[in-house]
């Protein structure tokens, strides 16, 4: 015989007045039948009693488990039938044996996380069991009837699923830690409070914290749920202040969670301070706020484009439908059953992964943030670079063997046998009085465009510009510098072509070469660098 979550096939009643078991017999009238597959009734202020009708039509007894699937009540006392040999007579009495946080995890029959009663089922007969169960916590009652190996074979699949559950919690910790000591980045930190709290919660919640934490009943194995559920909310809200960068975001934002932080720091203190029920319908409630928060924020940031909040809605997403699922069970909105009864321990093991792998996400959109930023810096630096060396000759970066015009330093200089041009042009100074200085700098720049490809045609290059005038150095040889000369003036003779169309009067231009040993090199002071030549070839 095996049947699981028979309750409705169970009848309850609400006892207010602390009755014996005596007195409850004679209000078998009174009980009314459960609805529920999982009768659910939330917080309540009195005792509520079980009773269910077991068959055994065999002649022998039957060995059978019942077993209550929700780990964390006070106490629960199981009343069964016995057989008495009385007067050559056999009698029926019942006899009670309890299990609960109040009697201690050491004391149970079964060391197993939920409360498991061995029964035997007298033969041939319809038997009354009643169930007593006192507790100050949310009362919900998923009764199961199995055999042992139906048991047994329960208890294996559950710690298949609760080990992994368990495994990937762990995983993401140590996964997390090693990141936080590889990078120092804050986040992690955060998130590693968040998990260890979202994890004690579970623990509790599946009866491990009494079975390997709090084996005698103390008022903290029942207060530490509500604590850790509110440890769990601040350091959440914490992760999502720096997940989201909230302070330079949204100044509303930000001060809002720190306002739901504040009611979390008043959650720690009830659970520290005050009895359990306070404290777990509080936090209870606390926990319909948080993720319902993180649901909206987390949308709003999505909106706003920012990348790495895709994966904090999605992970709050299913941490707010695990949450909500199970607060709404705990005040009696929802029925109990396998979603509402596991849905929060597969939205909280989701919501981990999520969270981990939406913090690996923002870290590596940082990295690339960085490296757009460096290369925009790279190509900014470049363009300065090409600006500032168009007024430094490349060749003289060559001769002074640096790599880029940044290497340049004041005093730095080389010797080199070269060919000096110096070309200026005849009355500059008279003719430069007849046109403004909008007009001095056009003629000039259309006058020097013309001659300085000339020179770079043949192996020379622009030393410097000197108003009208022209210094350029030829590094191989001076029939190089003689043929530039010559290509200048017939360049010249094109020019004042084109200037007598204009009504513009002719140029005329005087070219001096000069071979001889150079010093190329920097002048000037720290703050104002100029690269020249020096040496008698300048001299003609």
């Amino acid at each position: 015989m095996n049947l699981s979550n028979f309750g409705k096939s169970t009848f309850f009643y609400f006892d207010s007045k602390n009755l014996s078991f005596d007195e409850i017999i004679t209000k078998n009238t009174d009980f009314n039948q459960s609805k529920e597959t999982v009768p659910n009734f939330g917080f309540v202020n009195s005792t509520v009693w079980i009773r269910f009708t077991l068959s055994n039509p065999f002649n022998e007894t039957i060995e059978l488990n019942i077993e209550h699937g929700y780990p964390n009540v006070d106490k629960i006392t199981l009343y069964y039938p016995t057989y008495l040999f009385i007067n050559n007579l056999n009698e029926i009495q019942y006899t009670k044996k309890s299990s609960g946080l109040f009697t201690g995890f050491k004391n149970r029959e079964i060391r197993y996380r939920n409360i498991v009663f061995q029964i035997n089922v007298p033969p041939q007969g319809d038997y009354d069991y009643y169930l007593k169960i006192e507790s100050v916590s949310s009362i919900n009652i998923p009764l199961s009837l199995r055999s042992t190996i139906s048991l047994i074979e329960k208890i294996n699949l559950e710690q298949i699923i609760l080990g992994a559950f368990y495994g990937i919690m762990c995983v993401m910790f140590l996964y997390n830690f090693f990141l936080y000591l590889s990078l120092k980045d804050i986040d992690y930190l955060y998130y590693l409070f968040w998990i260890i709290c979202a994890t004690m919660v579970q623990f509790s919640l599946n009866g491990f914290s009494t079975e390997f934490f709090w084996n005698d009943y103390t008022r903290w194995s029942k207060n530490n749920l509500p604590f850790f559920m509110s440890m769990g909310g601040f350091w959440g809200l914490t992760f999502a202040q720096v997940f989201l960068s909230t302070k330079d975001s949204s100044k509303i934002i930000h001060i809002y969670l720190h306002i739901i932080k504040a009611i979390c720091i008043i959650g720690i203190l009830i659970s520290l301070f005050f009895q359990y029920p306070i404290a777990i319908k509080y936090n209870t409630i606390l926990w319909l706020i948080i993720p319902f928060s993180m649901l909206l924020i987390s949308s709003f940031f999505v909106y706003k484009g920012y990348k790495p909040a895709r994966f904090f809605l999605i992970s709050w997403t299913t941490g707010f439908i695990g949450m909500g699922l199970f607060a709404a069970k705990s005040l009696n909105m929802l029925p109990s059953n396998f979603i509402t009864t596991w849905g929060m321990q597969f939205g909280v093991g989701i919501e981990g992964v999520l969270l981990s792998i939406g913090l690996g996400d923002k870290i590596n959109e940082i990295k690339r943030e960085q490296i757009r930023a460096q290369q925009l810096l790279l190509n900014t630096k470049n363009t300065m670079v090409e600006s500032f060396s168009r007024f430094v000759p490349k060749q003289f970066l060559t001769y002074l063997q640096k790599d880029t015009i940044e290497d340049i330093e004041l005093g730095d200089a080389t010797s080199y046998k070269m060919t000096v041009l110096f070309s200026d042009i005849r009355n500059f100074t008279t003719l430069s009085e007849t046109m403004t200085a909008d007009e001095n700098f056009k003629f000039l720049n259309s006058y020097l465009k013309r001659m300085e490809p000339i020179i770079q045609n043949h192996e020379g290059f622009v030393d410097k510009f000197i108003g009208d005038a022209i210094m350029a150095l030829f590094p191989n040889n001076a029939q190089e510098a003689l043929i530039s000369s010559i290509e200048i003036q017939e360049e010249l003779r094109n020019y004042n072509a084109e200037r007598q169309n204009f009504g513009f009067s002719n140029l005329s231009i005087g070219i001096g070469l000069n071979s001889g040993e150079l010093m190329l090199g920097t002048v000037g002071s720290d703050k104002r660098l100029d690269t020249t030549v020096i040496g008698d070839a300048l001299t003609p």
